[in-house]
């Protein structure tokens, strides 16, 4: 287990300096990433302009992810530590059946900067700890997590990592309907994501590898719950 985070750490690191956002001597993104006090201050630094982790919406994302969802229906979205991300906002204006979206991140500031550039009144923005998600039991047909859990996984204590990592994913699975689904964006190798933490938990997934506007590769994978698939 030691030996699979180890290597996710290194190939964030290495990723991190091809894109200059470390210098050879400077570790500060994947050695704080699973700190709250790193992304406070982070986002009372960049308060006045959105940053998108990982991939930006683009409009090729929306029959990708309504053909791989079990539900058509998606009424009802959450964004999982939507920082000032808005990747969930756009595509919930590509989904003709989606009525409500709720952004959540434990950070003030960046629920207030989306809160300024939304004029949506079927979106809403909710500060709380999203490893415990505050809401009901089976309430979202979709949930979104774009690079939450990774944020998780840079956590330094080996088991610790892992473990929030998979109670937090259960406690997003708790979330969902019936045939909701989970979608998370990494790019993190599918060999780290897959072997001990999906395939420890009761689930059926898929993955797709995109790329973004700038050539680097990322995966979405699709997740839902086997018990309920089965009653199907």
């Amino acid at each position: 287990m030691q030996t699979i985070v180890k290597k996710f750490q290194n190939s964030l690191k290495h990723l991190f300096k091809q894109r200059r956002y470390l210098s050879s001597s400077n570790n500060e993104w994947t050695d704080n990433m699973s700190k709250k006090s790193f992304w406070q201050q982070f986002y009372s630094k960049h308060s006045t302009e959105s940053f998108e982790w990982l991939i930006k919406f683009d409009q090729s994302l929306t029959s990708l992810i309504e053909n791989a969802t079990l539900s058509g229906q998606k009424s009802l979205m959450l964004d999982v530590g939507c920082g000032t991300s808005l990747f969930s906002t756009e595509l919930k204006a590509s989904f003709s059946s989606t009525n409500f979206l709720l952004c959540s991140d434990f950070s003030y500031e960046a629920l207030d900067l989306l809160r300024s550039k939304s004029n949506s009144q079927t979106i809403d923005f909710v500060q709380c700890d999203c490893k415990r998600l505050p809401y009901r039991h089976g309430l979202f047909d979709l949930i979104i997590d774009k690079g939450f859990t990774d944020s998780l996984l840079k956590e330094t204590n080996t088991n610790k990592s892992i473990n929030q990592t998979i109670d937090s994913i259960n406690n997003q699975l708790n979330k969902l309907e019936n045939f909701g689904t989970l979608i998370q964006i990494t790019d993190e190798d599918p060999e780290l994501r897959i072997n001990g933490i999906l395939d420890r938990l009761y689930i059926q997934f898929n993955f797709k590898e995109v790329e973004n506007q700038s050539g680097f590769s990322y995966f979405i994978y699709f997740i839902n719950k086997i018990n309920e698939i089965r009653k199907s």
